[in-house]
């Protein structure tokens, strides 16, 4: 579970996607990947340009012509698969300990240490202190790393 884009790094919600371009050159192929955690807009921006790719230049060989279809069809699935992701906010960024942050999450550090000596996941204390703390899963998230686990 991630809260922010592997990609650009902004705090926004992410999807697991593999999306995948082809480069045909008769006799072999040049291949290039995207893996993660990405942002709508990044899942977006990635499968435009690998769309645009696929389809002028990854016909040019044996193997390529065979593989291109298939890189085209699973593409567009995680494509499609993303547009349910929320869109990113025009303001958002990458999360930040600011020491307003730290003061307001710095009063359930007792809380935090205990949930997590429990057993609970970083990520899953996250969100419930995000909701506590009026802050962003990204930004709880940040806090229990570099401030309880530190």
């Amino acid at each position: 579970m991630m809260f922010t884009c592997q990609n650009c790094g902004i705090d926004a919600p992410t999807q697991q996607v593999s999306l995948n371009q082809n480069i045909g050159l008769v006799v072999f192929r040049l291949s290039e990947s995207t893996e993660g955690q990405l942002c709508r807009r990044c899942i977006s921006h990635t499968f435009q340009r690998y769309t645009l790719v696929n389809l002028t230049l990854g016909w040019w060989g044996i193997l390529s012509f065979f593989l291109t279809p298939i890189f085209l069809f699973s593409n567009f699935v995680q494509y499609r698969a993303a547009r349910r992701l929320p869109e990113v906010p025009s303001d958002a960024s990458r999360p930040r300990l600011t020491d307003e942050l730290r003061e307001k999450l710095g009063a359930f550090k007792e809380e935090i240490a205990a949930c997590l000596n429990n057993g609970d996941s970083p990520e899953v204390v996250a969100i419930a202190l995000a909701e506590l703390a009026k802050v962003t899963p990204a930004q709880a998230l940040l806090f229990i790393k570099f401030e309880i686990d530190g």
